[in-house]
């Protein structure tokens, strides 16, 4: 199943995104639901081997690239687990260096009513930000 997600985002996210990886896409279909999974098992040291071995990281690390899919940067933000160090961090750093300012300000807010500014990894993260 995580394959067959992987094969079809990257199929999905070409030169022009299919309509199911657009805002409205997102809402109508069940594709919403893939990132709800990928987070799900990012929350699990099992999961995130089973991330690795299929590819999701270097699939969502590919999705953030896109330009003018902020709603993608949210979903794919929203839905990982950061507690622990590894790919989900890249991620989390890049989209927070490669954002628009706009996007980023908003997945700041996000991650503080998440974490709290006692989170260690999320005030180093900050002040090496900032």
């Amino acid at each position: 199943l995580v394959r067959d997600i992987v094969h079809w985002l990257n199929i999905s996210s070409g030169l022009k995104p299919e309509r199911s990886l657009q805002n409205n896409g997102l809402l109508n279909t069940l594709s919403q639901h893939y990132f709800l999974f990928f987070g799900t098992l990012s929350c699990h040291p099992h999961g995130v081997k089973m991330l690795e071995k299929c590819n999701v990281f270097q699939c969502l690390l590919n999705l953030c690239s896109l330009k003018n899919e902020d709603h993608l940067l949210k979903l794919t933000v929203s839905s990982l687990d950061y507690s622990r160090d590894g790919l989900a961090r890249v991620i989390l750093s890049k989209i927070l260096t490669a954002s628009t300012d706009v996007s980023e300000r908003q997945i700041i807010l996000l991650m503080f009513s998440w974490y709290g500014t006692k989170a260690e990894m999320f005030e180093s993260f900050l002040r090496h930000k900032l």
